[in-house]
């Protein structure tokens, strides 16, 4: 299932709101990462 820009600004939000400050979290959205390796035929 591909989500579209709004749900996934809405999701990225959701996640940065529960971070705390002392934290550092890098999101990656896997949609565009399985994509990548998905069609990668050296892997």
């Amino acid at each position: 299932m591909l989500t579209t820009p709004k749900l996934r600004n809405r999701l990225i939000n959701n996640l940065l709101n529960l971070k705390l400050d002392d934290e550092n979290w890098k999101v990656r959205l896997i949609e565009e990462e399985f994509m990548k390796h998905m069609w990668n035929e050296e892997s």
